[in-house]
């Protein structure tokens, strides 16, 4: 309605003189609506792509750009076609304002949608469900976890649980300690 838009464009304005516009883009960046309950574009790369938005290609980047326009419409289960002209259409936009060359433009609209949403990494289930419960839901955080030495001992314990199921054992653990200084 008329009202609601007079509010917003107050509620804009407001921010406006509150935050530059790299807080505000970063605000959008980690508030953003990308389908299926997929909040933020940290968490879309992580999704659709299986990376960091900064370790996506052109396409990639094109796509996600596009999803919070409708997604619950399109995004890549659905709706794919729409999807992809969207995408293209964004690609096609910036090949034409010289932000990618020709051969650019040319390879993206190549590239294909992801076929589905991928499982999100849950290397550390116990510390992510600490975090979801307390204060710190719905942060950023960064721990001092070493994501490769995590993964190789999820896969060790899991072979070792494996052997030790046989004999009822359900549960297993690890606890890593540094040998030189004795730091776990």
């Amino acid at each position: 309605t008329v009202w609601e838009k007079v509010r917003e464009m107050i509620q804009a304005t407001r921010l406006e003189l509150s935050y530059s516009k790299d807080e505000i883009m970063a605000f959008y960046a980690t508030h953003a609506p990308f389908g299926g309950n997929v909040v933020g574009l940290e968490a879309a790369s992580w999704r659709y792509f299986g990376r960091n938005p900064d370790q996506l290609s052109w396409a990639e980047t094109a796509t996600l750009a596009v999803l919070p326009n409708s997604p619950a419409l399109i995004h890549p289960g659905r709706n794919r076609s729409a999807l992809e002209n969207k995408r293209n259409r964004l690609l096609k936009r910036l090949n034409d304002d010289q932000y990618i060359d020709s051969l650019t433009y040319k390879l993206a609209v190549m590239e294909p949608l992801p076929d589905q949403p991928l499982n999100l990494p849950n290397e550390t289930p116990h510390l992510t469900a600490d975090y979801f419960s307390g204060s710190e839901k719905g942060k950023k955080v960064q721990t001092s976890i070493d994501a490769n030495l995590q993964r190789k001992m999820n896969r060790i314990l899991e072979v070792h649980h494996q052997k030790l199921k046989a004999n009822g054992i359900q549960n297993a653990a690890v606890l890593v300690l540094d040998v030189k200084n004795k730091n776990v």
